[in-house]
């Protein structure tokens, strides 16, 4: 897109530049016939139809450069509207794969912070367990020691409660730990989205789609505005067309009028008049 648009500047500053040649080009011809005449390489007559069909010239030269300048930049455009509708499947393609990778990062966010809230609540309950467990095999020992028995006195003695104590004790921290653990790898992947993925899926999803939405837009601006501009640039050759050939005309009669000053008005002026009318 952005290349159609260089082009188009592109023309545009040929055109202008063009078009100060042409004028540059048009006073050295008009410049070289003033030399002319002042060096009596050309008479008064010839020096003013020289001027006139010069200036004839060049008007011409100018209405063109800008007609085709015109026609350019509407093809320019067509071009541009053709390479907007190709591109724009895959652009709302990419606009929407690039929302349904945001989509899941955030849905997976959501599961994540979900998981850890109830794995939150679970490590109460765990931790409840490790601080009731550890009460137990505390009151064990503390029985034990009461009662001095150092060592197990069968299935149902001490030393087994206590082995079996210290047993629970160390199941509900195992437990707890886990969970923690499985707390903690949600804490760090909702870090890591919050920080890196989920951002910058945000950001690639918006451009993707503020892309789509602008080609689209471009095309249904180039589809309303192209017809008029092709009917708009007929027209104005047309209107070029016909004040340059009031132009023509007035200056035609302006060098006439020149020349009649300068020899028989009469004779001079039908001279050159009457051919042009076609007459004789």
């Amino acid at each position: 897109k952005k290349s159609f648009s260089q082009a188009i500047d592109k023309l545009h500053e040929f055109t202008t530049a063009q078009a100060g040649v042409n004028s540059a080009a048009e006073a050295k011809e008009l410049a070289e016939v003033d030399l002319k005449q002042k060096s009596g390489r050309l008479d008064e007559v010839g020096a003013i139809k020289a001027r006139a069909g010069i200036r004839e010239r060049y008007r011409k030269t100018q209405d063109d450069l800008k007609t085709k300048g015109e026609q350019d930049e509407i093809k320019l455009q067509e071009a541009e509207l053709e390479h907007d509708k190709q591109s724009q499947p895959t652009l709302a393609q990419t606009a929407a794969d690039a929302r349904k990778k945001m989509d899941a990062l955030k849905a997976r966010r959501a599961q994540a912070e979900k998981d850890l809230e109830k794995g939150k609540e679970k490590a109460a309950d765990y931790d409840k367990d490790v601080e009731d467990a550890a009460k137990e095999a505390d009151a064990v020992q503390q029985r034990q020691d009461e009662a001095g028995i150092q060592f197990g006195i069968g299935p149902h003695g001490f030393g087994n409660r206590l082995t079996q104590a210290n047993e629970a004790l160390a199941d509900a921290r195992r437990v707890r730990a886990h969970q923690e653990g499985f707390n903690q790898k949600n804490r760090d992947l909702i870090k890591s989205l919050d920080e890196g993925s989920l951002p910058e899926a945000e950001g690639a999803s918006a451009l993707a789609d503020t892309r789509a939405k602008s080609n689209a837009d471009r095309i249904n601006d180039l589809g309303r505005t192209l017809p008029a501009k092709r009917e708009v640039i007929g027209i104005r050759e047309q209107g070029r067309a016909v004040a340059g050939g009031l132009t023509d005309q007035t200056t035609e009669l302006g060098a006439t009028a020149q020349i009649a000053q300068e020899l028989n008005p009469a004779v001079l002026a039908l001279a050159i008049l009457l051919p042009r009318w076609g007459i004789g």
